[in-house]
């Protein structure tokens, strides 16, 4: 009788509640045996700061004597009642906590049922409130939630209330209790360890707290700067935003928003020293995957990193539109598509008009958006958004690539490339915007195309040819002869220097290899291909003529 006593003296000032089937096993606790009496007082009185050593010695006596049932752990705590409950000693109450943290994890096996469990989790639950006794409380928490777990669940069939669970209070305790940032690096991992471990396992209890798990959850994550935590951080948000949307309000939402692009763009490098093996690449992935968990991000991220992507720095500029489109494909098309216009405007600004030494990052951003944007678009049915934020884009490059503007070019090869739709689209508008009208009285009367835009128009043809082999027909017969008239005025409008019959002041000169006449070559042949015998004979026999002369060719020979 006396013992118990004791232990609810204990369990009272610890703010402990006892449950009556816990008390058969504290009355029944004899007194720790001398030698395990004086290895828990030694690991209590070691220092906190230079006493690994002892501590080291002293636990795996009393762990010994737990797995051989010599002793109890409720006969433990009985044992630490003076320090755990010592308000003028700090270390002996830290050290106290840990203890019996560190028994419950070495300890193989314990003889605990569900109330133990409950009472030894309410009880390091209410520890939290000491900060000295954060860091044991949590270490026990986690402990408890993984080796028992099974014993803290509900029995099936109750009736208890989710918001009366063990794991609601502990939670609760951890967003009252615990300040994380102000911690040390151990005790930041140990709190979200933690809460990742409930977030997981216990979801339909802690989604009871609602509003509250949201706020919680984004406070923890704050002004994290350890990369090993960092990556946790990342998950956990990803967790919350994916798997408790409901329980994170817009004002939640916008702050968590607000860590976590705090740390964009990421510029860490591993020092020297460095025995974690966390790089860089793996804390972007982190980021971009907690940033994609929900589309309710996506009005808040998409004009930053659009901002982002006009920065002098290539890397941020690289991760700024990697992120954009990695978080665009996650969200899917319908957000894509109300998201589209502000990319393809920063993408034409920068890489279209030569602004940016990053063209070939902006032209698969472009891809990959507007390959999201088109999703379930089947080919020939325009969507009635296309002309509203695609047409004018697409317009704008092509006048770029008349004015020979590489980055036009290859924003434009990404458009085409991204569905069969704008395959055409860009097609049709691209020639019809590099056609040059005849000279009046020259020789040549059809419209040709500018010489320094034949490597371009062979990329969109090679596109043309791909879509015709897969079984589709994006770009008409019509239009593919068109151009090939286009093609043939080019060739005929030619020198064997590959400038102009009708030059202006200053003569084209010609590409180094192929010559621009080779490549006019090439476009005709190609064309004749794909629109048959019967409508290519002119300019078969054009190309027959111009292949067959034994001297180099010119545009008076075609003629």
């Amino acid at each position: 009788a006396t013992t118990w006593c004791v232990c609810v003296c204990v369990c009272v000032r610890a703010c402990v509640r006892v449950c009556v089937c816990v008390w058969p096993f504290v009355m029944n606790a004899p007194e720790l045996p001398e030698d395990v009496g004086r290895a828990v007082d030694k690991y209590v009185a070691a220092d906190v700061f230079n006493g690994q050593d002892e501590r080291d010695a002293a636990l795996p006596t009393i762990i010994v004597a737990l797995e051989q049932h010599a002793v109890q752990l409720l006969s433990l705590v009985v044992h630490l009642e003076g320090p755990l409950n010592d308000t003028g000693n700090a270390q002996g109450r830290r050290q106290a906590t840990m203890l019996l943290a560190e028994c419950l994890r070495s300890a193989s096996q314990l003889p605990l049922n569900f109330k133990h469990a409950q009472t030894f989790v309410t009880f390091f639950a209410s520890k939290l409130a000491d900060w000295q006794c954060v860091e044991g409380s949590l270490n026990g928490l986690l402990v408890l939630f993984e080796k028992h777990g099974p014993l803290l669940r509900p029995l099936e069939g109750s009736d208890d209330s989710p918001q009366n669970h063990v794991t609601v209070e502990v939670l609760r305790s951890i967003f009252t209790n615990v300040h994380t940032p102000s911690h040390t690096q151990p005790i930041r991992k140990a709190t979200i360890d933690c809460v990742r471990l409930l977030l997981q396992s216990w979801s339909g209890e802690v989604k009871s707290l609602g509003a509250t798990l949201g706020d919680g959850v984004s406070g923890i994550i704050e002004d994290e700067r350890d990369p090993r935590n960092l990556l946790l951080c990342f998950q956990i948000s990803k967790i919350l935003v994916e798997d408790f949307a409901e329980c994170v309000t817009d004002a939640t939402l916008k702050a968590t928003f607000e860590t976590l692009t705090s740390y964009f763009p990421i510029t860490f490098e591993p020092p020297k020293d460095d025995k974690w093996g966390i790089t860089a690449e793996h804390l972007r992935t982190g980021l971009n995957q907690a940033l994609a968990a929900s589309p309710r991000y996506a009005d808040l991220l998409l004009p930053l990193l659009m901002l982002n992507a006009q920065d002098d720095s290539e890397s941020t500029i690289t991760q700024a539109l990697d992120l954009a489109a990695f978080c665009l494909e996650q969200y899917g098309p319908d957000v894509a598509r109300r998201q589209l216009r502000v990319a393809l405007n920063t993408a034409r600004d920068e890489a279209g008009r030569g602004k940016t030494p990053s063209t070939g990052d902006f032209a698969t951003f472009v891809l990959r958006s507007l390959t999201v944007a088109m999703q379930n678009v089947p080919p020939g049915l325009t969507p009635h958004w296309l002309s509203r934020d695609v047409d004018g884009f697409i317009k704008a490059l092509a006048q770029g690539v008349a004015q020979a503007q590489v980055g036009a070019q290859l924003l434009l090869q990404a458009t085409a490339s991204a569905h069969p739709i704008l395959l055409e689209r860009s097609w049709s508008v691209a020639l019809g915007v590099l056609l040059i009208e005849p000279v009046e009285g020259g020789p040549v009367t059809d419209k040709t195309l500018p010489l320094e835009a034949l490597n371009f128009i062979s990329n969109l043809l090679k596109l043309v040819e791909e879509d015709i082999a897969s079984g589709r027909k994006s770009v008409a017969v019509r239009q593919l002869k068109a151009a090939l008239a286009n093609i043939l005025a080019t060739l005929r409008s030619c020198q064997s220097d590959g400038t102009y019959t009708r030059e202006k002041e200053e003569p084209l000169a010609c590409a180094p290899e192929p010559s621009k006449i080779g490549k006019c070559i090439e476009l005709l042949g190609r064309l004749c291909q794909l629109v048959g015998e019967a409508n290519s004979q002119d300019a078969f026999q054009a190309l027959h003529l111009m292949l067959l002369l034994p001297t180099a060719p010119t545009g008076n020979d075609v003629e």
